[in-house]
């Protein structure tokens, strides 16, 4: 697949940083801000929405249907 999907996750406390390389990536591409976490904790802040974003993520391009493009 070309190009590349990318799936940024950032605490809210980096979300400047996130937001910076979120706008240089090429589609597609998706962005996650954290709310109330900080950096490398992300995954305790919000264990359940974490391990949700990356399935949909994985769902949405991982196992997409190759007849559907």
């Amino acid at each position: 697949m070309d190009p590349r999907p990318i799936l940024f996750i950032y605490a809210e406390s980096e979300a400047k940083y996130g937001i910076e390389q979120f706008d240089m990536a090429n589609e597609p591409k998706t962005l996650w801000i954290v709310p109330a976490s900080a950096h490398g904790l992300n995954y305790g802040s919000a264990p359940e929405q974490y391990e949700q974003k990356i399935l949909d993520f994985l769902q949405q391009y991982l196992f997409e249907d190759p007849a559907e493009n």
